[in-house]
């Protein structure tokens, strides 16, 4: 039996912790299991395995899951604000992922894949030691932020649509290492595809799948810790704007680290504060950027971190730079570089 289409199973609220039914995952696991993909070079990533067979079809042989998860695969449910719901709705999405391993789908982003793509292999170390199958859908491009962000709706438009056709051929969970392409993703496209039902169904869809790595590894896998960690390193948290204000992603990324393995984690005061990139706001407004960045900095500094560490490249890049031009001994890194223990990379002194 086949599936139509790819699932879509929304944000993922887990009511309780997933590893209460570790011994029955492990079971399913170990009858239903696949192997793992293969990394074929550095900055591509080429799959060379076959896809697991359909979910239903292994469904077939669990029979007292398979009217819940048929159900689940056949349509994308939709529950009203009740708690109780969506808990049972994140519990039963959290047993199907995690039972049958359906493939994650890293959407990698435009600055990882052309200025930093330690951290996309970085993004799948942790994906693949957290045990999820990884793959890179090969025709991503931009998702269309930097058109959206100037008003250039018609540009942003016809980006947003490649990007859903590429992603709604997909199956599993989409994760990207970026807050703010996640928040386009989530929230921005589906508004820019109202008016055609079609792209809008279809952007609700991918809207549905898709979660920021801090997002995926702790509210819905449960972690508390992930990767090997870096050794002894004290680093400072910079929340970027997108992801805190718009996916609520306020502590994820910290606790990771507080867990991780060597990682002192020291208070960066002022955290919350923007670093003054905003994309092209840094570009069209340069000395109010600067103003902005020079106040983080002096934050960083202060708090005494060898490290500065965030969940957003663009924001660490514009950091990074006046870090650097100031003369400071302060590196930056993205948490994905931190919890992988991948220290040794072009923006580490």
């Amino acid at each position: 039996m086949q599936r139509q289409g790819p699932v879509a199973v929304g944000p993922i609220d887990m009511g309780f912790d997933l590893r209460m039914v570790g011994p029955a995952l492990f079971a399913i696991n170990e009858q239903y299991g696949t192997e793992r993909n293969v990394l074929d070079a550095p900055g591509r990533y080429e799959f060379s395995l076959e896809r697991p067979a359909p979910l239903l079809g292994r469904i077939d042989e669990v029979d007292d899951l398979r009217p819940v998860l048929a159900a689940l695969i056949a349509k994308q449910w939709h529950f009203d604000a009740n708690h109780y719901l969506r808990c049972i709705h994140g519990f039963i999405v959290g047993m199907a992922l995690s039972w049958f391993q359906m493939a994650v789908q890293l959407f990698v982003t435009c600055l990882v894949n052309s200025f930093f793509p330690e951290v996309g292999e970085a993004t799948v170390d942790l994906l693949e030691s957290a045990g999820e199958t990884v793959e890179f859908p090969a025709d991503q491009t931009c998702c269309g932020q930097p058109a959206y962000n100037v008003g250039l709706r018609a540009d942003a438009r016809k980006m947003a649509a490649h990007t859903l056709d590429v992603l709604d051929a997909t199956d599993g969970p989409i994760v990207l290492p970026s807050g703010s392409c996640t928040d386009m993703i989530v929230h921005h496209i589906p508004e820019l595809m109202a008016g055609d039902p079609r792209r809008a169904a279809q952007a609700e869809r991918v809207a549905g799948r898709t979660r920021e790595l801090s997002q995926f590894l702790v509210d819905d896998l449960g972690l508390e810790t992930v990767g090997p960690g870096c050794g002894d390193r004290s680093v400072a948290y910079h929340p970027s704007c997108h992801g805190l204000r718009n996916l609520s992603l306020r502590t994820q990324a910290e606790s990771l680290l507080d867990h991780a393995e060597g990682v002192r984690r020291v208070e960066l005061p002022d955290a919350e504060n923007c670093c003054g990139f905003g994309g092209l706001f840094s570009v069209e407004m340069p000395d109010i950027s600067v103003a902005m960045m020079e106040t983080k900095l002096k934050n960083v500094e202060a708090s005494g971190a060898a490290v500065l560490v965030g969940g957003d490249v663009s924001c660490l890049m514009h950091l990074g730079g006046g870090l650097h031009r100031n003369g400071s001994a302060v590196t930056v890194k993205h948490f994905a570089e931190i919890l992988a223990g991948r220290l040794d990379t072009a923006n580490d002194d």
